[in-house]
């Protein structure tokens, strides 16, 4: 049995907090009240106090709750899960059967980037634990590492990634333990140890790639590509992301290897491989959340950068076109890159006037919204306009100067046209 004093953090209660704080917003957060209803019910379910009927009424009253509050959501079916298990532990005499449901609904709040809300019901999920040290348990410390990780909690993360894989070993659980050591990896690349995140991600793909575990491999690959990147090593970048494109069995690491090949081909300016990679995110990403609106704005400011780059002004106003129609739903960050890769492209088709008017609305954005690290930026192009620049976004057309031809870097960009044209 592992020292559980170090796994969870110190001062976790059971009030709910997160929850509380947004359903006292002004406008409230819809299901706020709801949910923090249904997170007691657990607790109550947990510590064993209810009777048969006590547990009856409680559940009743948060359906009756959940079915008062407007508008049918992912959430309302999130919660009214949650409720229907609750009900279910009475008749199977264990409270661990609310691992699943709570474990998703925190999956979803991390995605909706709610980290506090997320962190609160991986919590609740943690005083579920009956001191197994079971399967469940090491998803809660994965995930719990995961959502600390995007949270800038960075110290958190790796206590919660170290209980995790001292557990999973316990339990001979290879994969979970791998897991582990790529959420460390991932927090040593954030926190700027990038030859030690390098060392560690490199030995766990080749451990991974021995053991046939393509999932652990893929995150491995797609985690190298993003840290070669940011070593300003793009070749090496191009070569781990298509890796992970071709082994890794998820949807989300396919993807994020696509926009890795992006980004490093321009880097390389091999920039119609890098248009090939932006198409497929766009053909295989789907429409039906705001995180796949998001991915698809942030690709068309690519795919609007390149086009400008390569004098496809018909390519050009054809991803402008589709960029303004969904321009107010897409975070500031991305409109800000809209505004200032327009003002590029502009300029790089010679409308210094255009280019100006849009380089000046990205440094309105950024004073609106605070990104103050882009301010910079916006103003450094807008005063070589002044200057009377028009190249200020040229760039070679087809090759940056000092990349010579690279026979791998060839294999990927011609497999990149068969799958774009597939």
């Amino acid at each position: 049995m592992l020292d559980r004093s170090t796994e969870m953090p110190t001062g976790s209660s059971s009030l709910h907090e997160a929850f509380l704080e947004r359903a006292s917003a002004r406008p409230p957060e819809p299901y706020a009240l709801s949910a923090f209803l249904v997170l007691r019910l657990v607790d109550s379910v947990v510590r064993g106090v209810l009777a048969p009927s006590a547990l009856d009424y409680q559940a009743a009253a948060c359906d009756e709750h959940l079915a008062e509050t407007v508008g049918p959501s992912v959430e309302r079916n999130y919660l009214h899960e949650i409720v229907r298990i609750a009900r279910a532990t009475r008749d199977a005499k264990t409270s661990r059967i609310l691992f699943p449901p709570l474990l998703a609904y925190a999956f979803w709040l991390e995605d909706e980037l709610r980290l506090p809300e997320a962190l609160d019901v991986l919590d609740t999920a943690w005083r579920i634990s009956d001191g197994r040290d079971a399967d469940e348990e090491v998803r809660v410390l994965l995930q719990r590492g995961r959502t600390l990780r995007k949270a800038s909690r960075y110290d958190d993360a790796r206590g919660a990634y170290a209980a995790a894989m001292a557990m999973a070993e316990a339990l001979q659980d290879r994969h979970s333990s791998f897991m582990a050591r790529v959420g460390t990896g991932i927090v040593l690349m954030k926190v700027g140890r990038l030859r030690e995140s390098e060392a560690m991600l490199l030995v766990l793909r080749d451990e991974a790639k021995i053991a046939a575990d393509h999932s652990v491999e893929g995150h491995a690959c797609q985690n190298l590509s993003v840290l070669t990147l940011m070593m300003h090593e793009p070749k090496a970048s191009v070569q781990h992301a298509f890796r992970a494109l071709r082994i890794a069995p998820d949807e989300a690491t396919r993807f994020g290897s696509l926009v890795n090949l992006g980004v490093a081909l321009k880097e390389l300016g091999r920039l119609s491989a890098a248009a090939d990679a932006f198409q497929l995110v766009l053909r295989e990403g789907g429409a039906d959340s705001e995180d796949a609106l998001e991915r698809r704005g942030n690709t068309l400011n690519e795919l609007l950068e390149i086009s400008a780059r390569l004098d496809d002004r018909l390519a050009f106003e054809r991803h402008l076109r589709e960029l303004r129609s969904i321009e107010n739903r897409l975070i500031p960050d991305t409109r800000f890159d809209f505004h200032l890769k327009l003002g590029e492209g502009y300029a790089q088709f010679g409308d210094v006037a255009s280019a100006e008017r849009e380089v000046r609305e990205a440094i309105a954005l950024a004073e609106t919204h605070h990104l103050n690290a882009y301010l910079f930026e916006a103003e450094a192009r807008l005063e070589i306009l002044r200057d009377g620049d028009a190249s200020v976004a040229s760039a070679p057309p087809s090759r940056s100067a000092g990349w010579e031809d690279d026979p791998q870097t060839d294999d990927v960009c011609s497999e990149l046209r068969a799958m774009a044209e597939g």
